[in-house]
């Protein structure tokens, strides 16, 4: 049997507390599946027990790390960490019923109101389907992109028709599944969120609506876009946070194996050449159509080549 995944969790609390938190682990009979090592006890600066945590995962002794509880400084502070590439970094919110993601960190949409690009639109969508792909093994996830106002008019200054619409047809042409935009109320109507793997939307504050409104339970936070398998939760979303993590790792690894030592060519392209160079090499092996083209030339020569010696006996 292999050796069983070391998870951190990670959270600013007195020992006490974590000594309760162990134990509500051992209750749910975690020792099968994982271990967990807790870091941040006795009121430790939850930035340092981060650190450390990283390190230990650097070094392999971790395979993920649960933020304990939620902070709302995880983000600033992971994109001041040093060694880890933020570039593609997206916080996917999910609960048992819906995985959101959100283009801008504004609370309510007076403070996104302006802030709202094509090219964040489409890098939170190209994360997001990354993510569904390499993590939730979700290989064709269809997503659908919230509109940024209520109410979609044909004004062509709105964040609808200026931003999120061409966004939304350049990813279709990309053979990405994305609908949208689509209102909040359109989306709740008739359960037409079942139709969809996950929901981009346009500023936090439509994210805590959704997530508030299709469901009660436990939120966690994926950290997409990240080298570390990385979840975020509140208290009483710390087992499926464990449980997110440890799905991560291996969904990961599953996904990356068949890219990882790729078939080589059998045959070089030529730079200068056009798409005929390609099919003009000769491949090894049996071809059926070749094979019926050689005998046909065969037998046409060996026609010739009677009616040859027929006129040559005449003469």
């Amino acid at each position: 049997m292999g050796k069983l995944p070391n998870i951190a969790l990670v959270g600013n609390a007195p020992r006490e507390k974590h000594e309760i938190l162990n134990s509500m682990l051992a209750e749910e009979d975690l020792t099968d599946l994982c271990s967990i090592t807790l870091y941040g006890a006795d009121g430790q600066p939850e930035d340092e027990a981060f650190r450390d945590a990283l390190e230990d995962y650097k070094n392999g002794n971790v395979q993920g790390i649960v933020c304990l509880p939620m902070s709302h400084s995880l983000r600033k502070m992971l994109q001041h960490e040093a060694s880890l590439d933020t570039a593609e970094m997206l916080m996917i919110s999910m609960n048992d019923k819906c995985r959101i993601a959100s283009v801008t960190n504004a609370k309510t949409i007076g403070e996104a109101n302006g802030n709202i690009r094509q090219e964040d639109v489409k890098q939170s969508a190209l994360s997001l389907t990354k993510s569904l792909k390499r993590e939730q093994s979700i290989l064709n996830p269809r997503i659908a992109v919230l509109s940024f106002n209520e109410v979609i008019t044909a004004d062509n200054d709105s964040e609808e028709v200026k931003v999120i619409a061409p966004v939304v047809s350049e990813l279709v042409n990309e053979g990405i599944q994305v609908f949208g935009p689509i209102t909040m109320e359109s989306f709740l109507a008739g359960n037409v969120w079942q139709s969809y793997d996950a929901v981009l939307s346009m500023y936090e504050g439509q994210k805590e609506h959704l997530l508030n409104t299709l469901s009660d339970t436990p939120t966690i936070t994926v950290v997409s876009g990240l080298s570390i398998p990385l979840v975020t939760t509140e208290a009483e979303g710390v087992l499926c946070a464990i449980y997110a993590v440890m799905d991560m790792d291996r969904r990961r690894t599953e996904y990356d194996m068949p890219f990882k030592n790729p078939l080589q060519k059998h045959y070089h392209e030529r730079k200068e050449g056009n798409d005929k160079t390609r099919f003009t090499v000769k491949k090894k092996g049996f071809n059926p159509a070749e094979h019926r083209r050689e005998n046909l030339n065969k037998t046409q020569q060996n026609e010739e080549k009677k009616e040859v010696e027929v006129e040559n006996k005449e003469d």
